[in-house]
């Protein structure tokens, strides 16, 4: 202890010793370990579920998400998402269902930077859908 905490507490002492001595310490209301532990175990199986069947899905495909996405906007814009390479396929044969003169590709080491390549030119009024 430091010299102020000494006298500080040799101060509290004089004041309030007799009052103090006849106090218990004050202590903390004691838990029943088995009740955490099976909360902690709970807690614990249930996270390791989930990992599971994340881990399972994403090996295994679950089939709930698809591996692109094609949506049409009403001032006629397109979005494109395209989240795995096995969508590339499908989403090139939605825009060709589309009309649309446009190709999604896959991107890599070694690929043309997209400032390599040459401009789009601009789709003819009349044939546009």
């Amino acid at each position: 202890m430091t010299k102020f905490s000494d006298q500080l507490l040799a101060d509290l002492m004089n004041e309030h010793g007799v009052a103090l001595r006849d106090t218990s310490p004050l202590t903390a209301p004691c838990r029943r370990p088995r009740a955490v532990r099976r909360t902690a175990l709970i807690a614990g199986g249930a996270g390791t579920l989930a990992a599971g069947l994340t881990v399972g899905l994403t090996a295994f495909g679950g089939g709930a998400s698809p591996a692109y996405a094609v949506t049409r906007h009403a001032d006629g814009t397109l979005t494109v998402a395209v989240w795995r390479t096995s969508g590339i396929a499908d989403a090139n044969r939605e825009l060709r269902s589309l009309s649309e003169r446009v190709v999604v590709v896959p991107e890599g080491a070694g690929c043309p930077s997209i400032r390599s390549l040459p401009a789009p030119r601009p789709w003819p009024s009349k044939a546009r859908p």
